[in-house]
């Protein structure tokens, strides 16, 4: 299937509809799209090029890169050498680290959707961020207790309250030629499950892969210290398997601090104990244009099928924390999670 390499074009970033220049020379186009809206560019245009000149390519003007997948991002750096610019940056989504929420801003009990929407409206009346909130957006289950937003970066108060909740918080753009639009979406998670009809199998839609298994940081003995009047006077129970009794790099401690009786404790030390030791995961992945890298995107769920590896056969469920393709090689890095 042939690809466009990435077609480069530079918006004002006070009316981001306004397109300032198409930049038809652009090489070495890279981009990285991130699960969290995290992520950069840079791009080589030479300095020829009609459309690359001082009110183009300068700092703070808005970068959108479309080949398979869409990206923007904020132009912050550019270097000359020998008739050729490179731009580079980092994607719009920075934007909302570099925009404060007002002080003394506090949500109580109050659906983390809803939380995160108010205060993004808060932010763009002081200081316009060019995203509004998700018509698409989903409130969620309430947030218990009490948020304090004030005075943070909206990006940081935002992957606070996703962490505190267990959601997730997204920017969704529409990019069109003459058109930008951003939205902040909050959802229960980002992404779909496309497990049962995306399979990449090694030998076929791999350039490269690499399984591993690890288990560094896998508890392998639980000492238990309960109540006492002293930490060094309290007693402990420690279960360790075939390692009795030793301190270990990967020993878990944990407090009963109402609890002084022994067997109590190695009762608690060996609950501890009693999940199997499954080791971590993980699986970078470089796929080429056998898969169409439109039909994938950040939070999507695939299966991946190793057929024939030291470990066998390993079919997994991975969920895509980034893509980082490289169009013009025909080839598209994957950052992925393990799941099954």
């Amino acid at each position: 299937m042939e690809r466009p390499l990435g077609i480069v074009t530079i918006h004002d970033p006070t009316a981001p509809c306004r397109m300032l220049a198409e930049l038809p020379t652009a090489t070495d186009i890279d981009c990285l799209l991130t699960i969290s809206g995290h992520g950069a560019f840079s791009f080589k245009v030479v300095a020829s090029d009609p459309g690359a000149n001082k009110d183009t390519i300068k700092q703070g003007n808005l970068v959108v890169i479309r080949g398979a997948h869409a990206y923007i991002g904020i132009i912050g750096r550019i270097e000359e050498e020998h008739g050729v610019l490179e731009a580079s940056g980092d994607s719009w989504a920075s934007l909302l680290y570099e925009r404060r929420v007002p002080l003394d801003v506090s949500y109580s009990n109050r659906a983390a959707g809803s939380i995160a929407l108010q205060a993004l409206q808060l932010v763009n009346g002081h200081n316009p961020t060019g995203f509004l909130p998700s018509p698409r957006n989903e409130p969620c289950g309430p947030f218990r207790g009490t948020f304090q937003a004030g005075g943070m970066y909206l990006g940081d108060a935002l992957d606070d309250l996703a962490d505190k909740v267990g959601q997730e918080w997204w920017l969704e753009q529409i990019v069109g030629r003459n058109r930008l639009q951003g939205f902040l979406h909050w959802g229960i998670r980002r992404g779909s499950d496309k497990s049962g009809s995306i399979h990449l199998t090694d030998g076929l839609h791999f350039t490269s892969s690499r399984y591993v298994q690890d288990i560094l940081g896998a508890t392998q003995s639980v000492q238990v210290v309960g109540g006492g009047t002293d930490v060094a006077d309290r007693p402990s129970a420690t279960q360790s398997g075939a390692l009795q009794g030793a301190t270990l790099s990967r020993e878990k401690v944990e407090y009963l601090p109402s609890d002084e009786e022994i067997a109590v404790l190695s009762d608690a030390a060996q609950a501890a104990l009693a999940n199997p030791l499954v080791a971590a995961e993980s699986l970078p992945l470089t796929i080429n244009t056998k898969l169409d890298w439109r039909l994938i995107g950040p939070g999507d769920t695939i299966t991946v099928i190793l057929p024939d590896t030291y470990f066998g056969c390993v079919r997994r469920q991975v969920r895509i924390l980034a893509l980082q393709p490289d169009e013009a090689a025909g080839e598209c890095d994957l950052a992925v999670e393990v799941l099954v």
